[in-house]
């Protein structure tokens, strides 16, 4: 499992490293060269055997760059993850590191799937500018001080803040 992280962690940084030939990648288009290689990475395997269940192809699916997008962002596990990257990839000095990519694949399950998820600055700060506790209507906590106020005011089916 390690030794999986950190070669994940090794490809980000490759791919941090490509960012850096200039354009306007890491500026304007971040966020959609992460979403296209979460597609081509990430869903290699599974994708083509889902598809051909459904009688679709990739191209069905993908109709316009937008379409791609929206399709990437109907997954919401999918929809962090991208978002946690393109966070870290907008800082080209970044170290990026197996635990980067644990705390990635932890939030991505934890954020849509829970009401409630504490975690440290850093991955509360990306998650919260990039919006992603009001789409999963998830109170992302930074700290354990605050859970207990968060919990006192829950009311089930309602989205409680800190």
């Amino acid at each position: 499992m390690l030794q999986g992280a950190k070669s994940r962690a090794g490809e980000e940084h490759a791919q941090s490293l490509r960012l850096e030939g200039g354009g306007p990648w890491r500026r304007e288009r971040l966020r959609d060269v992460v979403t296209a290689r979460e597609l081509l990475i990430e869903f290699q395997n599974m994708a083509p055997a889902a598809f051909q269940q459904r009688g679709v192809g990739l191209e069905d699916i993908l109709t316009s760059p937008e379409a791609g997008v929206a399709f990437m962002r109907s997954m919401p596990s999918t929809d962090v993850s991208v978002a946690l990257k393109t966070a870290w990839h907008r800082n080209p000095d970044k170290p990026w590191s197996a635990n980067d990519i644990y705390d990635i694949d932890a939030m991505a399950l934890a954020v849509p799937y829970c009401d409630v998820v504490v975690t440290e600055k850093a991955c509360h700060h990306a998650l919260v500018s990039a919006g992603m506790d009001l789409r999963m209507d998830t109170a992302v906590l930074r700290d354990l001080a605050s859970l207990v106020s968060t919990l006192t005011n829950w009311k089930p089916g309602t989205r409680c803040d800190a």
